[in-house]
């Protein structure tokens, strides 16, 4: 009887079916371990599109996917402002839930979700990702094991090889710092393992025209404090003209760790004049190709009751908090307290 529980299929509802709900929509229909039953998307062409391809049912309204009781779990790639509310939605209804980042856009409301929350059984894991990358995993493996002694240091590089269009970033209150950095605050604190006592920030805006015609901020930098004494820094660009720029460096008492850009391939080419390397993998989708899927199987795991680590709701608390305090720092250009 256990054997035949933990083969079987868990029923998912997806919720949105944009470019981000669309490449998860593609992932969870590939999963051996998961059988999508619908996608839920209010845009008619873009749900039965997505639903068409992945052999899913559309529903313009999530109520019908949180009355089934076949479904286990509901997966949420809405936009960011309907994040909070499918979250708790997903709660009554004692699904699992995963939720892409941000858990949600009001700091208030989001501390009352958790609040909420603070007793809840079933599995909630928020889509950051990047932890989930082999390179970074290992990194955070060799910090934890004490070979480069204590962390003193860390740096983290974050850059998009293109700003994205001008109408999603009106759409993301806070801009790079909301929308970009809090994946590496989120990646500081887990590789850490500490809480950020205090962050200073700086930006600037270098892109002009159409790219980017309300001037918001595409480069910045954030200096955290934590409470272990070590600093981070997090550098981010909305454009590097080489490709996707990811890179982590760990500063300790005995040593260095790195976890480093990843190539289209690994091939070097040595010639008298220079050596060569093929270029960077072009985004996110490309980069955490790996990531996307390792999350499903982190959320399958932990759904089935076996012990995972992954981020839940109070990390993407925590995570949001960061970000929407760097963007104070940075247009007051004074530190802000995060305790």
């Amino acid at each position: 009887m256990v054997e035949e529980m933990t083969n079987q299929k868990i029923t998912v509802a997806l919720i949105g079916a944009g470019f981000i709900g669309e490449l998860h929509a593609k992932n969870l229909a590939r999963h051996a371990d998961v059988a999508l039953k619908y996608v839920v998307e209010p845009s008619e062409a873009l749900g039965r599109k997505v639903a068409d391809a992945t052999g899913a049912r559309w529903l313009s309204d999530a109520a019908e996917a949180y009355e089934d009781s076949s479904v286990e779990a509901v997966w949420i790639a809405s936009p960011a402002n309907t994040h909070t509310d499918f979250i708790r939605r997903a709660a009554k209804a004692g699904k699992a839930i995963f939720c892409e980042k941000p858990v949600g856009m009001n700091m208030e409301d989001v501390d009352v979700l958790v609040s909420e929350l603070r007793e809840y059984k079933q599995p909630i894991l928020i889509g950051f990702n990047r932890r989930f990358d082999a390179s970074h995993a290992r990194l955070k493996e060799i910090v934890e094991s004490g070979a480069i002694g204590e962390v003193e240091m860390v740096s983290i590089t974050s850059r998009d090889p293109n700003p994205p269009p001008p109408a999603y970033m009106k759409a993301t209150p806070g801009g790079i710092f909301y929308d970009t950095m809090i994946h590496d605050f989120d990646i500081a604190r887990w590789v850490l393992g500490v809480e950020a006592t205090e962050v200073y920030a700086t930006a600037s805006s270098h892109i002009n025209g159409e790219l980017n015609p309300d001037r918001e901020y595409d480069a910045a930098t954030a200096t955290l404090k934590t409470t272990s004494g070590a600093v981070c820094q997090v550098s981010a660009s909305r454009r590097a003209v080489y490709g996707y720029d990811q890179r982590i460096e760990v500063f300790g008492s005995k040593g260095m760790v790195q976890s480093q850009n990843h190539g289209k391939t690994n091939v070097k080419v040595y010639g008298a004049d220079a050596i060569r390397t093929d270029p960077l993998k072009n985004f996110f989708i490309d980069r955490y190709a790996d990531a996307y899927v390792r999350e499903i199987d982190q959320f399958v795991g932990a759904v089935r009751g076996e012990t995972t680590n992954f981020p839940n709701v109070w990390d993407g608390r925590q995570a949001l908090h960061i970000s929407m305090e760097a963007l104070k720092s940075a247009r007051s250009g004074s530190p802000v307290s995060l305790k």
